[in-house]
């Protein structure tokens, strides 16, 4: 399944298509809730998956979502033709395009945890796109239930192909290239094939057994023939007893053990990675006081949602999370993106991690451009309050935006709240990062930043910081 937020043909404004790839449905979403429309011959199988213990289980560990049927038809054309089920809403969720190695490595091994259970009660996942994995608060969730189908006894893992460009082979590109996911999966929604991916891994990386199986053996397979049944799609049926539920359960078990080796590995460092502990721009007091603005700000209850522009390893992402918001924090720094993952997941907080740059956000993708929609677009309405912290220099001097482009850009991300960190011009680290280009900027003051907030916002409070060139400001949506 595709999941996006796209227009599709009905008579409601509020309902758009999320996905029409699976044969037996398609879901849309209608005022922000998610309906799957079931074919009628697959309406008995449908209702056999969702009596299963197996499945019911599934969805109390939230690694499925809850599900049920409906007679609350949503405002789509022929309705009436299908069954209708219910999915609980998934807040925000983060896409291949938009995830570390770390998450992509989640969603493999959560892939692969409920082929399994499926095939021990009799049952077989016939797709294993990444797509159909998102992440939605720090955790995985895998969401298309159509995927699971009764298994004959028969048939080879029908997507053990899927599952290598999807998972496998991005991952060792990852490892052994430096290649991000993200790279890949805007670039094709199939992920990343054995051709492609073979020059990227090179050296001792050729030999582990898993770059041998989802590389270098198809790769070389590729140039001698074309086997059937090489990629477990589309194959012929044989004997039952070549087929046993022992092999399907032993390519599963293998699989999960080269994901969580692959997983193991050490992740990308950065400046930006241990930058809590090394920043030398702030005095103590000056990061205690940064620290309780923004809990002040955030404190109101009404603000339930927040977005941390530019989180770095998520120091303030993750304080908000303790106040009990559902924060997503965005940021290009894949190595302090699973820092923040890996501290989010120790004390179990509400945190979204998302590998998105704020002055290149992800645009709209797949079938013209309408399967999933751009990170802007999804993000409009979502967000109580926006932080914007140490960051807004980098966009004056490395991407050339003006301050009314910045506050424009929060006014369309902040529903009510927005905090700021002003750097002046003569701040040492605009210093650095302005270099040649300082007089540039030289004509910046704090007062231009209030002019440029005060069309869209209200000033509602300052602090300056005892450094002389920083200063916080809470703004409220107008």
């Amino acid at each position: 399944m595709t999941a996006g937020f796209n227009s599709i043909s009905s008579n409601s404004p509020q309902t758009y298509a999320a996905s029409w790839r699976d044969p037996s449905g398609f879901v849309v979403r209608h005022n922000g809730r998610f309906y799957r429309a079931v074919e009628w011959p697959a309406v008995p199988k449908v209702e056999a998956l969702l009596t299963s213990e197996w499945f019911r289980a599934s969805v109390m560990e939230r690694s499925l979502p809850a599900t049920e049927w409906t007679t609350a038809l949503p405002p789509f054309e022929h309705a009436e033709r299908f069954r209708w089920l219910e999915h609980e809403t998934v807040w925000f969720p983060c896409y291949p395009h938009e995830m570390t190695a770390m998450q992509l490595s989640a969603s493999a091994a959560l892939t692969l945890k409920l082929a399994r259970r499926a095939l021990e009660h009799g049952w077989l996942l016939k797709d294993a796109s990444a797509w159909n994995v998102p992440h939605t608060l720090g955790r995985p969730i895998f969401w298309d239930i159509l995927s699971f189908e009764p298994w004959d006894g028969q048939r080879l893992w029908p997507a053990y192909a899927q599952f290598q460009r999807h998972f496998m082979i991005p991952l060792l590109a990852h490892r052994y290239g430096g290649i991000a996911p993200s790279q890949i999966f805007l670039s094709s929604r199939e992920g990343l094939s054995p051709e492609g991916a073979r020059p990227l891994v090179r050296g001792l990386g050729t030999l582990r057994p898993s770059t041998l199986e989802a590389i270098v053996l198809p790769k070389w397979l590729s140039r001698v023939q074309r086997p059937q049944n090489i990629t477990g799609q589309g194959q012929r049926r044989r004997p039952a007893n070549e087929l046993s539920k022992a092999l399907l359960s032993r390519t599963f078990s293998r699989l999960a053990r080269q994901i969580e080796s692959l997983g193991r590995s050490p992740g990308r460092t950065s400046v930006w990675t241990d930058y809590e502990s090394r920043r030398n721009h702030y005095t103590p007091a000056d990061v205690e006081l940064k620290r309780q603005f923004v809990a002040e700000a955030l404190a109101p209850t009404t603000l339930r949602t927040v977005l941390d522009v530019g989180c770095n390893a998520g120091e303030y992402a993750l304080a908000t999370a303790r106040q009990g918001k559902c924060v997503v924090g965005i940021d290009t720094d894949e190595g302090a993106l699973v820092s923040l993952q890996k501290r989010a997941a120790i004390d179990r907080l509400e945190v979204q991690p998302l590998f998105v740059d704020i002055a290149r956000p992800t645009p709209a993708v797949g079938w013209r451009n309408a399967e999933t929609a751009s990170f802007l677009c999804r993000a409009a309405g979502q967000f109580d309050a926006v932080l914007l912290l140490g960051l807004l220099h980098h966009l004056l001097v490395i991407e050339r935006v003006t301050l009314p482009q910045v506050a424009e850009l929060l006014a369309s991300l902040a529903g009510h709240t927005a905090i700021v960190e002003w750097v002046a011009p003569h701040d040492r680290r605009f210093e650095e990062l302005a270099a040649t280009n300082q007089r540039l900027y030289e004509h910046l003051t704090e007062r231009d930043l209030y002019e440029a907030m005060s069309v869209y916002f209200c000033h509602v409070k300052t602090a300056p910081l005892a450094v002389g060139t920083r200063s916080l400001s809470t703004w409220r949506k107008l």
